[in-house]
C-alpha cells in the first residue's frame, strides 16, 4: 500500500492594504521542479513570463469581482487580463514567501528532532 501525497491549499487574505477583503486560494503542492523553474524567471527578471501559469496552476479560488460586480474567472488569463500589476505581484511574492519559509504553525517536532509537516491545512496567511 503507497503514500498519497496530500494537496495542501493556503488562503492569502490582503489586510490593513487597498486589497483588503480579497482572498485567493492558492495550492502549495505544486512540484518542485516548476517552483524551481518559476524562480528561477523571478531570478532572472522575467516574473511577468509565470503569471498566467502560475494562475492556471497554483490558484485554485477567488472571491475577485470586475468593476460590474461580476465575478472574475479564475485562471491564468484572467490573471493577466484583469488584475493590476502591483495586485498581481503582490499574490505571486506572497504565495512564494510562504512556500519558501512555511510558517512554524505548519510544523511540528518530530521524534527524531527534524520538523514535519503538521496536517492541519490548509492555512491562512495574514
Amino acid at each position: 500500500m503507497g503514500y498519497k501525497i496530500p494537496n495542501h491549499t493556503l488562503v492569502l487574505k490582503f489586510q490593513d492594504t487597498s486589497y483588503e477583503g480579497a482572498e485567493i486560494e492558492c495550492t502549495v503542492s505544486i512540484p518542485i521542479g516548476k517552483f524551481i523553474e518559476w524562480s528561477d524567471l523571478i531570478d532572472k527578471g522575467k516574473a511577468l513570463h509565470i503569471f498566467e501559469p502560475f494562475g492556471d496552476t497554483a490558484i485554485k479560488s477567488w472571491n475577485l469581482e470586475d468593476d460590474n460586480g461580476k465575478p472574475i474567472p479564475v485562471s491564468g488569463k484572467s490573471m493577466v487580463q484583469n488584475l493590476d500589476p502591483a495586485f498581481a505581484s503582490l499574490i505571486l511574492n506572497s504565495w512564494m514567501e510562504v512556500i519558501q519559509n512555511p510558517p512554524d504553525p505548519l510544523y511540528r517536532k518530530s521524534s527524531n528532532g527534524n520538523r514535519s509537516v503538521e496536517p492541519s491545512m490548509p492555512m491562512e496567511v495574514l
